[in-house]
């Protein structure tokens, strides 16, 4: 994945090598210069080029270029010492400090870019999923039926102008960030119905394949706590973090992968009820429908 940085010159004449990856959104680039800094959350700032020019932070900024960092109190006080020394002394002509401030802080909102389809998509698959041990072969992430990433995406960023052209689309984007199983292999899950009913799902193969990454886990406030920290990035949706992850929480928390194994166990794999679903072929039976009436047994594909 391609890098780049900048250097960042403080008050202090020490000089911050400021470093982010290809995808990174403008805010959470000035996040890392605040944090980098030790700026408040409060503070604004530009930065200065090699030309003299005043610029805002930006993913798109040049790498390994310098730059010095000018906070808003002197852009002000600069304004107000030119300002005293021009051709002027009305003061209904002088800006006051306050509208200064006003006026540069509508410039900094209108040059904060919307982030785009692909690092919306990024920052998504780091947060909220996390790799997979080349053994384990149960907690992959599907690409269909209703545990499946996009499903997921979809959850928790509902505004369809975030989205990627189509759910293919979604996952030509994903399979870049992660491999792609190509075995086509079924998936058996532990459901947990809204009424509290337990059920054992068997996905049959569909697509390319399975994700070869799991989804992040949130079995302790640690984990939750990292996860709200991470999933920062919807902000730039105007989304809270905190919302976002309690959603993402109780869908994950609704379902877990099983082996195959504990599957036939539980439903003797030869006595399920099978239907259709909207995304795959499910084979499901509750916990306290273990030897329902007999029906047509279930091809086994393995």
């Amino acid at each position: 994945m391609l890098k780049s940085w900048i250097h960042v010159t403080d008050d202090a004449a020490v000089v911050h090598r400021i470093a982010w990856y290809l995808g990174t959104s403008d805010v959470m680039l000035e996040r890392a210069i605040r944090l980098q800094l030790q700026l408040p959350d409060s503070a604004m700032f530009l930065l200065r080029d090699g030309d003299g020019d005043l610029v805002p932070v930006a993913a798109t900024l040049p790498s390994d270029a310098h730059f010095t960092l000018v906070l808003q109190e002197q852009i002000v006080a600069h304004q107000e010492t030119s300002s005293n020394s021009g051709w002027t002394t009305s003061e209904e002509q002088r800006v006051t400090p306050k509208r200064r401030r006003r006026a540069l802080d509508d410039v900094m909102e209108r040059r904060q870019h919307k982030p785009s389809v692909a690092s919306i998509v990024l920052h998504f698959i780091e947060t909220f999923t996390k790799p997979i041990a080349t053994d384990d072969d149960v907690t992959f992430i599907p690409n269909s039926g209703k545990y499946a990433l996009y499903v997921v995406f979809c959850l928790l960023i509902p505004e369809r102008r975030y989205h990627p052209k189509s759910q293919d689309a979604f996952y030509k984007m994903t399979s870049i960030l992660g491999k792609v199983d190509r075995q086509r292999i079924t998936r058996y899950y532990q459901d947990t119905l809204p009424d509290g009913t337990i059920e054992y799902v068997q996905l049959k193969p569909q697509g390319k394949g399975v994700f070869l990454r799991q989804y992040a886990p949130v079995s302790n406030d640690r984990e939750l706590q990292v996860l709200i920290h991470n999933a920062e990035f919807v902000t730039e949706m105007d989304l809270d973090p905190q919302e976002v992850v309690a959603q993402y929480a109780k869908f994950i928390q609704s379902f877990a992968p099983i082996p195959r194994a504990e599957y036939c166990y539980q439903l003797n794999c030869d006595n399920t009820a099978a239907y259709n679903s909207e995304a795959a072929v499910v084979v499901t039976a509750t916990v306290t429908e273990l030897a329902p009436q007999a029906q047509a047994p279930v091809e086994d594909i393995d």
